[in-house]
């Protein structure tokens, strides 16, 4: 796992953004908590300088996984913004935050 995250970096900073982003969804969903806090920080900075928001999905899973509830709700509100029609991730925002003892805005 890590040299696939090694891997990713190297595609994101080579101008091979696709490769990294189809990647990285894979590597979020499965890597261990070190590991996956590299991962989703790399996702995070496609998302945010790059642009790739079709991340937040799985970067939002991710931070869930970590136990940082505010940062994953925040990355599943960003992408409704974007894709208010996404009942999947409507779903797991509002479980989210039932867990969490908040209520979907």
């Amino acid at each position: 796992a890590e040299v696939r995250l090694l891997l990713y970096r190297c595609a994101s900073s080579c101008g091979r953004m696709q490769d990294a982003v189809v990647g990285l969804r894979g590597l979020l969903a499965d890597a261990a908590p070190p590991l996956l806090d590299e991962a989703v920080a790399l996702a995070e900075r496609l998302l945010e300088q790059e642009g790739y928001l079709g991340l937040a999905p799985a970067a939002a899973r991710a931070r869930r996984r970590l136990g940082q509830v505010e940062r994953a709700a925040a990355l599943f509100e960003r992408h409704l913004e974007r894709e208010p029609e996404d009942l999947e991730a409507r779903r797991e925002l509002a479980q989210l935050l039932e867990g969490a003892g908040k209520h979907e805005k």
